[in-house]
């Protein structure tokens, strides 16, 4: 992760979005236009890409006016591919019976990025730098800019809009702490939505002198929608910021929240909307290429291992904390991080680890200070085994698989309190009703993201053969302050 600066009057500091992503798109069906004829109904289809193609469905046993005919819909039409693989509807099985039609895909992708750019912004955050000039200090205001997508709209009066982005745009330990306000957070945050932003106007000198420190104060231009930071979570590379439902729908009414997908894998198509070198928005696509990898980050000089898919594509500095979407649209992670040697080597947070932090922060805001995760350690040590790729026909895809099974438990733990044993076998995790399956180990940590004071924690085991439910409650005790 790399960061410039800019020290002239008003500093302005790009973060590096650690990877930009880029996408290749499937096409899919928009919309179905029926026309009766003698030979039968004949279905035009209209794709994502604008083309169209047509199919004769045929009369029914009757041969005259084609009724069992005009009763073929493609919603009919899924609902029987379904029925014949034993299926439920879900959004990897529609994706499954799309690609069943052999679509042939296009390099056209209008659509679908269009239909994500009310959820997209960027976000300045200004901090106070500080130089030494002989005796005495010499202070700046500084922009860090980055990329940030709507997650939740509060319609009712005086409601709130929060807005995902990264960590490392809302923290800076290279600011003056104390000209900061005691803090490595933005002394300041703004957001601009998309079609209303333009990096020539976003600010500029406001003629004002800070009384204390002496440096220029910013004016933002009257596109800018006044942000306060929710929360932050270094070691996920994850914060949450919100502004007035009713100043960003002064600005775009029809401002809207992403869709979250129900799973992502490799080989599939993605791409992102960002802030491309602070000059403004542009979207690039790829595909994932590895679905899960451990890269190495120092946010606040403090190296960590993060958890991350991989996607190639071109990104740009100033795409950090921007979602990546699948070809519907839908968010499977954040962007965070690239190789700069490599560019298409680009990395995003997981759509688990995602779905799980946010509403961990949100949840613990007290309406005036920066919030913090607080998860839980289960209290084990597990074994890795029968690590597989398990590929699904009726999917369209697969994803590794491996066995979880318990070789030690902490004592006075979670395990221990609710009686995991050596040699259990970890199948699922069950949170206040929400079952979180156990297919990879790093499914455990992931899930005790969604822990809360007074939360019901299950633990799905396979006992010598026996699938078990072990129960617990878990308190605030139990729940310790991520970094």
């Amino acid at each position: 992760m790399k960061k410039s600066r800019l020290f002239a009057g008003l500093v302005m500091l790009i973060c590096f979005v650690c990877a930009f992503s880029g996408c290749a798109f499937e096409k899919y069906i928009v919309n179905v236009s029926y026309e009766t004829t003698n030979n039968g109904t004949i279905a035009t289809y209209t794709y994502s890409d604008g083309s169209t193609s047509q199919h004769r469905i045929e009369t029914g046993k009757d041969g005259i006016d084609g009724k069992d005919g005009q009763n073929v819909t493609a919603q009919s039409v899924y609902e029987q591919w379904l029925e014949k693989n034993g299926l439920t509807d879900t959004t990897e099985n529609y994706n499954a019976f799309l690609a069943s039609l052999d679509l042939d895909l296009t390099a056209d992708n209008a659509a679908t990025v269009q239909s994500t750019l009310h959820s997209v912004a960027t976000l300045y955050c200004e901090y106070i730098y500080s130089q030494s000039s002989g005796y005495r200090k010499q202070y700046a205001a500084a922009m860090s800019i980055g990329t940030a997508f709507i997650y939740d709209i509060e319609e009712q009066k005086n409601g709130y809009t929060y807005l995902v982005t990264n960590a490392h745009v809302v923290y800076c330990d290279k600011a003056d702490k104390t000209a900061n306000g005691n803090s490595y957070y933005p002394k300041n945050i703004h957001c601009f939505l998309y079609g209303s932003f333009d990096h020539n106007t976003a600010y500029g000198n406001s003629g004002k002198t800070d009384p204390t420190y002496q440096y220029a104060i910013p004016q933002y231009s009257s596109y800018a929608v006044q942000c306060e930071l929710v929360g932050a979570c270094l070691s996920a590379d994850l914060a949450v910021v919100r502004a007035k439902t009713s100043d960003l729908k002064a600005i775009n009414p029809d401002i809207e929240e992403v869709t979250l997908a129900d799973t992502y894998y490799a080989g599939q198509s993605v791409y992102t909307v960002g802030n491309t070198e602070a000059h403004g928005f542009s979207a690039t696509q790829g595909i994932i290429s590895v679905d899960n990898e451990n890269i190495t980050l120092a946010i606040d000089n403090t190296e960590r291992s993060y958890r991350s898919l991989r996607f190639d594509g071109f990104i740009y500095e100033g795409n950090s904390g921007g979602a990546l979407f699948n070809a519907r649209g839908q968010v499977v992670g954040v962007v965070n991080a690239g190789d700069a040697t490599f560019s298409n080597m680009n990395y995003a947070i997981p759509l688990e680890i995602f779905r799980a932090v946010v509403p961990n922060l949100i949840d613990n805001y007290n309406g005036t200070t920066p919030s913090s995760v607080k998860t839980a350690q289960l209290g084990v040590n597990v074994e890795i085994g029968n690590a597989r790729y398990v590929y699904d026909a009726a999917a369209g895809y697969g994803k590794i698989r491996e066995s979880v099974t318990v070789t030690n438990v902490t004592s006075n733990s979670l395990a221990a309190r609710m009686g995991i044993a050596q040699n259990d076998r970890i199948t699922a995790l069950i949170i206040d009703g929400t079952r979180h399956d156990v297919l990879r180990s790093f499914a455990i940590s992931d899930a005790l993201y969604c822990l809360r004071d007074g939360s019901t924690l299950q633990v799905e085991v396979v006992r010598n053969g026996n699938t078990q439910t072990l129960q617990c409650t878990v308190s605030a005790a139990d729940l310790k302050t991520a970094a």
